[in-house]
């Protein structure tokens, strides 16, 4: 009996002895593989607010912009005044005039420079503030709901782990968190909501050690700096800056009591008490938030703060319409930054935005199609500042967009084959017929088709130049002799199809360039151009400057008042069925090409769409609403 004993005092010592090692183990494993680095690197982030410098952008006296495009622009820069006192002082110097949603320049100023964009994810805003620019409304609220004795623990709330405890035990399962925010915020910085016990303990020894290493004041900090606040306009919108204009179209310390209790209100679950789809729940708890932190007294009994149902309605229609529209997306996503090479940081928000909204247009009427958009800007002038690329689709790699894929051109050959005609010796003042007629090609019987009707029977060569006509291109190539034209071309398109003479149709656009040869092609039409027209003084005789007036070429029906009387070239083009929309252009300092169109297995659906009414249309917003003075064509740079 006693040697049993013995052995069973002996059995229980070693399973203790075995339970200790594993425990002690497991705790090592646990933190082990604890990110003991990334939290200092995340402490460490927050005490780093100096930015990029990037200098203020000038606004030019005899330009404009669009008073939404410079309201939307102005919250996402660190001005301390609001939008309306800024615009009133504007106007009290006498510097603009506001009319009809339109802001006119009368004086030359600045704008301030962006804020920065810290989120290091693509789709997302993140803007961090030091905790002495968080309005003690937010902490204090946030501290009332979610934590009240935040200020007294070391980063676990003993009474509210019994509590979550007991509560587990009578449901039978992990209901009850029991967090503080230290926990909360680990939580969020490097665990998803899985429930576990292993995250659990990780997320403890977490906690009790950021309460160690840090302040009460730096751990609110980093908590409304990183804290997700759901997602609005496609952008996951990450800390109090970005949640108060992403919700509110305000700057932080603008939110009234009652908004800091919708944004506290919707940190217990961005999705579930989301104002697009759930604003009755929303409603509630935001109601509840504040009446609570009334009887707080974190915030005094003020019933003009208090929303009305009106007020909620209109706020939902607002942020709908937002989420649709998406007028953040092109001040927050994008952080190439090699466009301020060309241009300044308030014209890059305008060029994205307004390809934004013509995709957004596109889109809503062909829904579940891809389309896309991409740009090349340069100043051929001044070699050394290179190009600036954009491509909407900023998921893919764009040096493959620009350089591998091809595109049909459409129209876009055509003044470089003009500049062919006239160098030799056809005449912008020849008539040239436009009459149906057929080519008998080794491939069959082919003729070229009119987008036009009703045509005269001939018109002049500049006049089927600036209306862009497909059948005088033919009729002219023949009569030169396709080898000589396509000769001449080779220079500029060494990809062409050869002998000419048996692919006719490239003349009329069927080729497919990508976009980086589009541009290098008239790179060197232009510099061509330029040099004949200063040798020769002749804008008669040129195909740059045929195409130099938009009331008259094929954008005539749809260019505005305020640059129809200006100089520019231009060019659109438009592949079969829509799929490829262009928009070339030089305006004496810039040479941009402009595509928009399909992006995805082509079915051979047709869209209407047009360089004209795509591509020239993002042309035409950018340059009217930048806030610089339009360039007039001129070739006296390149002298």
């Amino acid at each position: 009996m006693m040697l049993s004993r013995k052995f069973l005092i002996k059995i229980f010592i070693g399973l203790f002895l075995c339970a200790m090692v594993l425990l002690a183990l497991g705790l090592m494993y646990l933190i082990w593989d604890l990110p003991f680095d990334k939290l200092g690197k995340v402490s460490e982030g927050q005490q780093i607010y100096a930015e990029e410098s990037v200098p203020e952008y000038l606004l030019e006296e005899g330009s404009g912009v669009l008073l939404e495009d410079l309201q939307n622009y102005y919250l996402f820069t660190d001005a301390k005044s609001t939008f309306n006192d800024w615009l009133k002082e504007l106007m009290d110097e006498k510097k603009i005039d506001v009319e009809n949603e339109r802001i006119y320049i009368k004086k030359n100023f600045y704008v301030p420079a962006l804020t920065e964009n810290t989120c290091k994810d693509v789709y997302c805003f993140q803007h961090k503030i030091d905790f002495n620019h968080i309005p003690s409304v937010f902490w204090k609220g946030l501290i009332g709901i979610e934590d009240v004795r935040f200020l007294d623990h070391f980063g676990i709330d003993l009474k509210s782990i019994l509590r979550a405890i007991i509560k587990d035990i009578q449901v039978q399962k992990l209901a009850q968190g029991g967090s503080t925010l230290t926990q909360q915020l680990i939580k969020n910085l490097f665990f998803t909501n899985e429930r576990s016990l292993a995250r659990k303990v990780k997320e403890i020894i977490l906690s009790i050690y950021i309460e160690h290493k840090l302040t009460k004041e730096d751990i609110l900090e980093i908590y409304f700096n990183e804290v997700y606040w759901g997602s609005l306009q496609g952008i996951h919108v990450r800390g109090i800056d970005a949640a108060s204009l992403f919700y509110f179209s305000k700057k932080v310390e603008e939110i009234t009591p009652y908004e800091a209790a919708i944004l506290i209100s919707l940190l217990k679950g961005p999705s579930y008490y989301s104002p697009l789809y759930h604003i009755g729940r929303l409603k509630q708890r935001a109601q509840y938030v504040y009446d609570r932190l009334i009887q707080l007294k974190i915030f005094a009994s003020e019933k003009s703060f208090l929303w009305s149902d009106d007020q909620w309605a209109g706020w939902q229609k607002k942020i709908i319409q937002k989420n649709n529209t998406r007028p953040f997306y092109a001040l927050t996503v994008d952080r190439d930054s090699d466009y301020k090479k060309i241009m300044g940081q308030y014209e890059f928000f305008v060029l994205k935005k307004n390809i934004q909204t013509m995709l957004y247009e596109i889109e809503k009427r062909y829904k579940g199609e891809s389309f896309a958009a991409k740009v090349i800007m340069g100043v051929p002038s001044q070699k050394s500042l290179g190009e600036y690329r954009f491509y909407s689709k900023i998921e893919k790699k764009k040096e493959a967009a620009f350089s591998l894929e091809k595109q049909q051109v459409g129209s876009i050959l055509k003044p470089v084959i003009y500049s062919i005609f006239f160098k030799n010796n056809i005449k912008p003042e020849d008539q040239v017929s436009t009459e149906p007629f057929d080519l008998i090609l080794k491939s069959g019987r082919w003729s070229p088709k009119e987008a036009h009707t009703d045509l005269p029977e001939s018109v002049t060569v500049a006049e089927a130049l600036i209306n862009s006509y497909n059948r005088p291109v033919i009729n002219l190539a023949q009569s030169l002799g396709f080898k000589l034209i396509e000769d001449e071309l080779k220079k500029y398109l060494p990809e062409l199809a050869v002998p000419l003479k048996e692919f006719p149709a490239q003349l009329l656009g069927s080729l497919e360039l990508s976009l980086n040869r589009v541009y290098e092609l008239y790179t060197v039409f232009l510099l061509d151009e330029c040099k004949k027209y200063l040798e020769t003084t002749d804008e008669n005789n040129s195909a740059l400057f045929l195409l130099a007036s938009p009331d008259r070429t094929t954008i005539r029906n749809v260019v505005a008042d305020n640059l129809s009387q200006l100089k520019f070239f231009g060019k659109t083009g438009t592949s079969n069925n829509g799929y490829n929309n262009w928009f070339v252009f030089f305006d004496g300092y810039y040479l941009g090409v402009i595509w928009v169109g399909f992006e995805g297995r082509q079915k051979g659906q047709e869209y209407r769409l047009f360089g004209s009414t795509t591509a020239f249309k993002i042309f035409q917003s950018f340059f009217s609403d930048r806030g610089k003075r339009f360039n007039e064509l001129s070739c006296d740079k390149f002298r």
